[in-house]
């Protein structure tokens, strides 16, 4: 929120009146009491009714800051001619929440979320369907197969997305134009729940855009889409809640996100079809690649930075994606008979027993493949899957100056000795990011175009244009 406010309000079931403060940081509330202690619970739900005449819900509270202060102003006494003392006390306290809900009525913990709605900027130029956008153009009153993009069901769930437009008043020309996004849950969702939905979806456009994306405008409603237009005709319909969330959010220049080489482009109906099976398949292996979703989010989130944080992030990211994990490539019978051999011999020059623990250990993965082997193994996997490219050529090494510099980091903050090392420790830690990429479109279902416009991808562009 980029311009705090506050706002005057009152308990929705009770008395006492406070203050609601709004900034990028959520909603503070408190309440002050004139001649009494005033108490506010910070482990259970609040609500309150603002000037505006909207209900709010604070549902996720801490103890706000310097949220609990009293005041004791001395009024009366013998200088002022008074046989006793009197004081006049005044009371705040406080919480802050990082979940409120805004809307008609309350939102009470019982409460089932049927659908939400959101925003996500820079999301314009992965959507623009010429022929919808024409058809848009070309009337005012566009119809409902030119504002919905695509419907989309997997897991309980309908994924939409479609267009929220405007038109001059004097032209009737289309004057603005902004993709829409939705989730419906068919059997209902609480409120806490869907952030896991809202962050999968997110992190399908952060991939295909290249920076860590956070929703806008959110919004829920206890009706489905059907529901609602029901509702709206008989005329019963009240309205939707707005959600205020501290969501991770940070600003994007258009030149830092892939337009022009996004995997997925719903330009035309081919790539819009591409586009909702990659969506659909993001989903359906949502629960095996979380954690590497989170991992993604948190690596494009340092894009701007070269540091030995970044490094680590691309790391992290490597490490829970599924394909990454290594393979045996000798078996287990033969480790055994090694590992066997080796303490035998400890055994016979009395070595001691903390040396056979380390025999044991040491031999444990020799089994897996070496992390080169490993490296040459997934660039080849990709190199099948897209067009050959140049891109590819030399990263193994690349990714070998990573696992050192990651040892260095390890160990204490990265200082580079001279500027070709800093750029060797660039070269590297993009070549991981890129590598990282790479294994998350693999399996993806792309259109033959986007195998080969996908180069063109910042991740991938900003690694082919580093030096060495």
């Amino acid at each position: 929120m980029s311009n705090p406010y506050r706002l005057h309000c009152r308990e929705l079931d009770g008395e006492r009146t406070g203050i609601l403060e709004f900034d990028r940081d959520g909603v503070a509330l408190y309440f002050v009491g004139y001649g009494e202690f005033t108490h506010i619970r910070e482990d259970s739900p609040s609500y309150v009714v603002t000037e505006e005449g909207k209900v709010v819900s604070l549902l996720a509270n801490i103890a706000g800051r310097q949220s609990s202060t009293s005041v004791a102003t001395k009024f009366g006494g013998r200088e002022f001619g008074h046989e006793y003392n009197e004081y006049r006390s005044v009371s705040r306290r406080g919480i802050r929440s990082n979940l409120a809900v805004v809307g008609v009525d309350a939102w009470r913990s019982e409460d089932v979320v049927q659908r939400v709605t959101f925003d996500v900027a820079h999301t314009e130029q992965i959507l623009a369907h010429q022929g919808k956008l024409r058809s848009l153009g070309s009337s005012s009153r566009p119809s409902d197969d030119d504002l919905i993009l695509y419907r989309a069901e997997v897991g309980g769930m309908v994924l939409t997305a479609g267009y929220e437009v405007s038109y001059g008043l004097e032209t009737c020309s289309l004057r603005t134009h902004r993709p829409t996004f939705s989730i419906e849950f068919s059997a209902g969702c609480s409120l806490n729940a869907i952030q896991g939905s809202l962050f999968g979806y997110l992190a399908f456009l952060s991939f295909v855009l290249g920076g860590r994306m956070a929703p806008e405008e959110v919004r829920i409603d206890r009706m489905s889409f059907e529901e609602k237009i029901r509702a709206v005709e008989a005329g019963t319909y009240i309205d939707d809640h707005a959600i205020i969330w501290n969501w991770p959010a940070e600003g994007h220049e258009a030149k830092d996100l892939a337009f022009y080489g996004a995997p997925f482009m719903a330009m035309n109906d081919g790539e819009l079809t591409s586009f909702v099976a990659g969506l659909i398949t993001w989903f359906e292996r949502i629960d095996e690649w979380r954690a590497a979703s989170v991992r993604m989010t948190e690596s494009l989130r340092l894009r701007r930075e070269i540091s030995g944080e970044r490094l680590l992030a691309a790391w992290r990211w490597f490490e829970e994606v599924p394909p990454t994990k290594a393979k045996r490539v000798i078996d287990n019978d033969v480790v055994e008979y090694l590992t066997e051999a080796a303490l035998k011999g400890a055994r016979e020059k009395c070595l001691g027993a903390h040396i056979e623990d380390r025999i044991k250990g040491s031999l444990t993965r020799i089994g897996e493949e070496s992390m080169r082997d490993r490296f040459e193994r997934l660039i080849h996997s990709v190199e099948e899957r897209f067009e050959r490219n140049d891109c590819l050529d030399g990263m193994v090494n690349h990714l070998q100056n990573a696992r050192c510099f990651r040892g260095r980091i390890a160990h204490g903050h990265f200082s580079s000795r001279n500027a070709a090392e800093l750029r060797q420790f660039n070269k590297a830690t993009l070549a991981m990011e890129a590598l990282c990429f790479l294994l998350t479109a693999r399996d993806l279902p792309l259109s033959e175009e986007a195998k080969k416009r996908i180069w063109a991808h910042p991740i991938l562009e900003e690694y082919q244009l580093a030096y060495d």
